[in-house]
């Protein structure tokens, strides 16, 4: 597992531009699996881009904390770790000048983790 990490590790670091195109949907198409595992990786993968990439990810900021809220609530509590520190440094790459444009997201973002969360322990549908 170590080994996957590491080369998964190495692979985020020499996307360039293009590259992100692809990544982006693959990382996200990762926290939404069906497997904790996959989930887990994929937001490590997501923190340790915008911690260590040398890319311009403002723009891919927003997409990305909304979808690491989301996993806050994951049944999974290594994958809510692993989601809560992604979404710390994804917040951390983002320009100082721009946080109080995300505010909003941030708080649209966490309502509809919580309503998910609401209808989860009530036995409701969680409407996706």
């Amino acid at each position: 597992q170590s080994t996957a990490r590491k080369a998964a590790e190495t692979v985020v670091l020499v996307i360039d531009d293009e590259g992100i195109e692809t990544l982006m949907p693959e990382l996200l198409r990762g926290v939404n699996d069906s497997q904790a595992s996959m989930r887990r990786g994929s937001a490590y993968l997501i923190g340790f881009l915008f911690k260590n990439s040398k890319l311009y990810l403002a723009d891919e900021a927003p997409e990305m904390m909304s979808t690491l809220i989301t996993l806050l609530s994951d049944t999974d509590k290594a994958t809510v770790s692993a989601a809560w520190e992604a979404f710390s440094r994804v917040v951390g790459s983002v320009p100082k000048e721009q946080l109080p444009t995300h505010i909003k997201l941030v708080r649209d973002a966490v309502s509809t983790a919580r309503d998910k969360e609401r209808r989860r322990k009530k036995g409701s549908p969680v409407l996706v």
